[in-house]
């Protein structure tokens, strides 16, 4: 979950700041749009309406980004798409709002008039650009969903275990005090509360409960059964993966590399 703010964090404050700035009715060479077009253009639109507009969108856009974490901190998966839609979907709109029908445009003195002409290399650009941002804030944000919803990838050999992708981390051999097969899921188990970790149809990162202390998870919370790897020095660890034929199988190769590997009802 930390994660997920940082990386939101990284991205909407600076927006915020832009936006602050431009509601202000400066800051139109943010745009980028506005910085492509010549002297003599520039001078035909109104840059103070522009700049509002721009950061209203922009205040827009901040909030919506920000709602993010908080839905999969709630684990509200349908929230979570319909978000990342409106992000998707504000951020085109704008774009061809603000860059068709002449909106920001003012005419050099009151008797002239604007003829709608052929959009431009620096609108077609505008708005191209506008879209590009728009699917890769997303694209980064799906792909960090998709890592977070996929089994995780353990390797063992004889020193290490290493459990690899979100939240992973490597387990050196003479610092596990014992592995164990749990006949339940994490659910019955105890997942308690998560503390810095993603939180969807898979659990990775630290949790924390009442009964088991903090403890490292690498589980899919329904599935049965459950691998426990106690430290000498660390929290434990819990894996399960979607299918409990792959678990058990782990834990198979697990018992290869460890003597102290059980099964507990």
């Amino acid at each position: 979950m930390l994660l997920m703010w940082i990386i939101m964090g990284s991205v909407a404050i600076p927006m915020m700041i832009a936006a602050i700035f431009l509601l202000q009715g400066k800051g139109a060479f943010l745009i980028s749009g506005y910085n492509m077009m010549s002297p003599a253009e520039k001078a035909t639109y109104d840059t103070e309406a522009l700049c509002r507009s721009t950061g209203k969108f922009l205040i827009v856009l901040t909030a919506l980004m920000l709602l993010l974490p908080v839905t999969m901190y709630h684990e509200t998966m349908t929230f979570f798409y319909i978000v990342i839609g409106l992000v998707v979907g504000v951020s085109i709109g704008y774009v061809i709002y603000g860059n068709t029908g002449n909106r920001f445009r003012i005419a050099p003195n009151p008797s002239e008039v604007f003829v709608r002409m052929p959009m431009s290399r620096a609108k077609k650009a505008a708005i191209a650009f506008g879209i590009m941002v728009s699917i890769v804030i997303c694209a980064g944000i799906v792909v960090m969903f998709y890592q977070g919803e996929r089994d995780p990838e353990v390797l063992v050999d004889s020193s290490r275990v290493h459990i690899k992708g979100m939240y992973g981390t490597e387990i050196p051999m003479e610092n596990i005090s014992s592995i164990t097969l749990v006949q339940e899921s994490m659910s019955e188990i105890g997942i308690g509360r998560r503390t810095n970790g993603f939180g969807g149809n898979a659990l990775k990162g630290e949790f924390r409960s009442d009964e088991l202390g903090p403890q490292l998870l690498f589980v899919f919370p329904t599935s049965s059964p459950t691998i426990r790897i106690e430290r000498h020095r660390g929290n434990d660890i819990y894996i399960s993966f979607k299918e409990s034929g792959k678990t058990v199988e782990l834990f198979k190769v697990l018992m290869g590399w460890r003597f102290d590997a059980y099964f507990i009802d």
